[in-house]
């Protein structure tokens, strides 16, 4: 199976930004009431640090998303067995998260971080997840932001519930059991993002902030 991206992604201009965004783009919507920005940022060694960057300046109107409350589901399996560190919330619960955001069925979802994109990518995602399509990623994050000279904002939006609703996923996921099956037949490629713990904290002390 091919998967082709499109990073220019749109072809008119009534046609939603589904992969990537331009900051330029961006500035042109901050007023759109049907576009939605959702700041991600966050540190896996200090959860709090993502908030605390958001409240001292975030791109104005946007929301935030808690990688662990928001876009994962803590809890633990029936019987009580580990279940990863940041599983996916069951669907019902993330289209309760996304309402509580302020997102409905004809929202342009704008996602970012200060971190390459590795948080807001997982939006990104679980909102195709859904079935919501027109959701991007701003190309850059928060330091592409701020490198085109805008401003930040301390303001925190309160969001009107939202109307969004599941529809079919235009992605797919794979259990642990599907993942050792493969072993055998490998008719898929199982490729390894992880990077080592160090890494991460010290990409993370230098771009929460930024």
């Amino acid at each position: 199976m091919k998967i082709q991206i499109n990073l220019a992604n749109k072809t008119s201009p009534n046609m939603p930004f589904t992969t990537v965004i331009s900051t330029t783009d961006l500035t042109q919507h901050l007023n759109d009431p049907s576009w939605l920005i959702i700041d991600c940022r966050h540190d896996l060694a200090n959860p709090e640090v993502g908030y605390f960057a958001y409240e001292h300046g975030h791109i104005p109107g946007a929301r935030f998303a808690h990688l662990d409350r928001d876009l994962s589901d803590q809890r633990c399996g029936s019987n009580s067995e580990f279940r990863g560190r940041h599983p996916l919330p069951e669907r019902h619960a993330f289209i309760d998260t996304l309402r509580r955001l302020g997102v409905n069925d004809d929202s342009q979802v704008v996602v970012y971080d200060a971190h390459g994109g590795m948080f807001a990518a997982r939006l990104w995602w679980m909102l195709r997840w859904v079935g919501h399509e027109a959701v991007a990623v701003l190309d850059g994050g928060l330091s592409a932001w701020l490198a085109q000279g805008h401003q930040l904002s301390t303001e925190i939006s309160s969001a009107a519930c939202g109307n969004v609703t599941a529809k079919s996923p235009l992605t797919a996921t794979v259990n642990a059991d599907d993942v050792l099956a493969n072993l055998a037949h490998r008719a898929r490629r199982i490729a390894s993002s992880r990077t080592t713990f160090k890494q991460m904290e010290n990409s993370n002390r230098r771009n929460s902030y930024e």
